[in-house]
């Protein structure tokens, strides 16, 4: 793919962080600006305040395992809480 970011969770338990680390394909997807600006969108969505962080967290272990009580209008409430 011409873009991937991909999250290292290894110093999550111990440290309580998780580095990033993304490349892209000059010239193919995204710009690096756009690249920055969806990391920064990211960050924001998962990393602010931490009650916050766990119901979206929460959301996007719905959405990966398929549950049924996943809706996309909660996930998009979420998203616009941030603008």
């Amino acid at each position: 793919p011409p873009t991937t970011i991909t999250m290292h969770t290894e110093l999550e338990g111990q440290k309580g962080l998780v580095l990033m680390q993304g490349q892209i394909v000059e010239g193919r997807g995204i710009s690096v600006e756009e690249a920055r600006w969806l990391v920064l969108c990211l960050q924001r969505f998962y990393g602010e305040e931490e009650g916050r962080a766990t119901s979206r967290k929460k959301l996007l272990s719905m959405f990966s395992e398929g549950d049924e009580a996943f809706r996309v209008e909660e996930l998009v409430e979420e998203a616009e809480k941030l603008a």
